[in-house]
């Protein structure tokens, strides 16, 4: 017969070993449930997409590389006097007299960033002095990967001539152009039918010409940046110029002009012209005989009454004088003066 205390010691030692091995995946089962902080990560790209005296526009690239994220905070410093005065479509926030910008997520759609995922931030600025990139920004404390934005070439429309645009000689073309660039314009430089003419290095990008035949023309504008390399883009527009209306006409076409004495002469047009046109007065021959004035302008109201030139001649022994009339876009003509 047994005893119970021979029974006893075998029904603790299973006890305790049940209970040791429960213990056991206790503790392991409490191991692996320790929670795991979120791995950050983040690559920035800044790019600066125009630049206009001292205001600019940014863009910024945000590419989540760590772990998912639910609310962040983008962190950066401007090296100069920049302000940020607009930024979407997050909340933008620079402190009065700091350099230090914070762009935080506000809403759901922004808060929540799944890994490898990115959102496009912006904002408009202003600035005194050098507008320089900042190169250092973090995410909820964490250092990004700050990447260069390429250099993007840039943009250029034509202002002036419209594209076909009819230009009645002899009135000046009218030559204007805008551009921007995310580094600035260096130039921006004006062709007509492949001759360069112009180049302007500050806006507005423009410029006048006089003198220019009648016919079909082509303008091109090319804008050139300050990128690294620096990069152009061209825009085109066909123009027409007519050949001038009317013609120049000198009244008497030889004159005599007495000797300590004077005559007179008139300068008229055939036809109104379309703008006013300036006529020059050259001399060739005997200084002793002289006109006044020597530029003129005809216009769409005096082109038929013209105007008077009076010649005077010194006292002195016979002399020929010729005074030419050149004016751009129309044929020359000229009087012959002579004091007997």
């Amino acid at each position: 017969m047994r005893t119970l205390h021979s029974i006893r010691p075998r029904l603790s030692a299973a006890v305790v070993a049940t209970v040791v091995a429960l213990a056991g995946m206790v503790a392991f089962a409490g191991a692996t449930a320790t929670p795991a902080y979120a791995a950050s990560g983040c690559r920035v790209e800044y790019r600066t997409t125009w630049a206009t005296g001292t205001q600019f526009g940014t863009s910024i690239l945000f590419t989540n590389t760590g772990d998912a994220l639910n609310g962040w905070e983008l962190q950066f410093a401007f090296p100069g006097d920049q302000r940020v005065t607009a930024g979407w479509p997050v909340t933008w926030s620079q402190a009065l007299g700091s350099n230090e910008v914070t762009a935080a997520s506000n809403a759901p759609w922004s808060d929540n960033l799944a890994t490898g995922a990115s959102i496009t931030l912006g904002f408009y600025g202003t600035h005194g002095g050098t507008n320089t990139d900042p190169t250092v920004f973090t995410v909820n404390g964490t250092t990004c990967l700050s990447v260069p934005a390429a250099n993007q070439p840039p943009a250029i429309s034509i202002t002036s001539p419209q594209s076909g645009q009819l230009i009645q000689a002899p009135a000046p073309v009218q030559l204007a152009a805008t551009a921007i660039d995310d580094h600035g314009v260096a130039r921006v430089e004006f062709r007509v039918d492949g001759t360069l003419v112009l180049a302007d290095t500050t806006a507005p990008y423009a410029g006048v010409l006089t003198g220019f035949p009648a016919g079909d023309h082509v303008l091109e504008a090319t804008a050139i940046d300050n990128g690294e390399p620096p990069l152009r883009t061209s825009a085109r527009v066909p123009f027409h110029v007519a050949a001038p209306t009317g013609a120049l006409v000198v009244t008497p076409t030889s004159l005599v002009v007495p000797d300590g004495g004077q005559s007179f002469f008139v300068v008229q047009m055939t036809a109104p012209p379309p703008s006013a046109v300036i006529v020059f007065l050259t001399r060739t021959g005997d200084p002793g005989i002289t006109c006044i004035p020597t530029t003129i302008v005809l216009t769409p109201t005096n082109w038929s009454t013209g105007v008077v030139i009076t010649c005077t001649a010194t006292v002195g022994p016979p002399a020929t004088t010729v005074y030419t009339l050149s004016a751009t876009g129309y044929s020359s003509v000229s009087t012959i003066l002579t004091r007997p």
